[in-house]
């Protein structure tokens, strides 16, 4: 649910005002601004969107309801497993994500679907605001859903990674996972991971790059044609974080599966 401490760490999405509670309460109600611009909490997520929805057809099934039924049910538990070749799951790739982010104050999961990520965040760093962004709604309802089951503390706010509503310099810690291969503007994303990054924060990265192998080749082909999902060369998205501030730590590739650990150092 969307709490005080928060709303601290969000702007309006128009004014880049401070954003405190206005009506209701934090399950349902409203926030405001200085502007009087008023956004809505409804089953404890803060809706502020601004940009149109995506058009491709990837992100237009995240906003089935299906879709955020069966996420984490049906599919997310076993995709590393399948997509990499080997055991893969959560007691692997969650301490890969979550590796030097305890001592955290501010942790954004960008792109969080049901909050995986933001739910390992929570419990590696609790003393941590941890705040979820998403712009599918239906799986930010499953994700506010899971966190109160797991009675943990995170705020999930509906909004697009390329106009992320947080200040300048405020988080210590970004993760995202499989959602680059869904983006559009993946430069505007970093570009928006780069301004509310503090100096020295940490990005913890997992995504999906091309194939070697020319049947999968034929596949994600087949996928980025008819679905708008885009698969990278492997050092692709390693270059483009390091254009805008972000020093690659670590790169770790299981087959088409790649985790990437940074630190963003702005230049002096």
């Amino acid at each position: 649910m969307i709490h005080a401490h928060h709303l601290a760490q969000l702007r309006c999405p128009h004014c880049h005002g401070s954003l405190t509670q206005h009506h209701g309460d934090a399950q349902n109600g409203t926030v405001g601004c200085v502007q009087q611009h008023q956004f809505s909490i409804h089953h404890g997520v803060l809706d502020l969107r601004t940009l149109p929805p995506a058009q491709s057809r990837a992100a237009q099934s995240n906003e089935w309801r299906l879709t955020a039924w069966a996420y984490e049910r049906l599919w997310r538990p076993y995709a590393l497993t399948i997509l990499s070749g080997q055991r893969f799951g959560y007691a692997r790739e969650l301490p890969l994500i979550c590796a030097d982010i305890a001592s955290a104050r501010v942790i954004l999961d960008v792109a969080c679907s049901n909050g995986l990520y933001a739910r390992a965040a929570a419990r590696t760093a609790p003393q941590a605001v941890v705040i979820g962004v998403d712009r599918a709604w239906p799986m930010l309802i499953e994700a506010e859903r899971r966190a109160q089951a797991a009675q943990l503390d995170i705020g999930y706010v509906c909004a697009d990674a390329r106009e992320l509503p947080l200040p300048d310099a405020v988080c210590d810690a970004i993760l995202i996972g499989g959602s680059w291969n869904e983006m559009e503007e993946t430069h505007r994303v970093i570009a928006q991971m780069s301004r509310i990054s503090r100096p020295s924060a940490r990005l913890r990265s997992m995504g999906l790059t091309a194939s070697p192998r020319w049947p999968a080749r034929h596949l994600q082909a087949f996928l980025s044609a008819q679905g708008g999902v885009h698969f990278p060369a492997p050092q692709q998205l390693a270059h483009t974080l390091a254009a805008h501030g972000w020093q690659i730590d670590r790169q770790q590739h299981y087959g088409i599966v790649e985790f990437v650990w940074g630190s963003y150092l702005p230049a002096t």
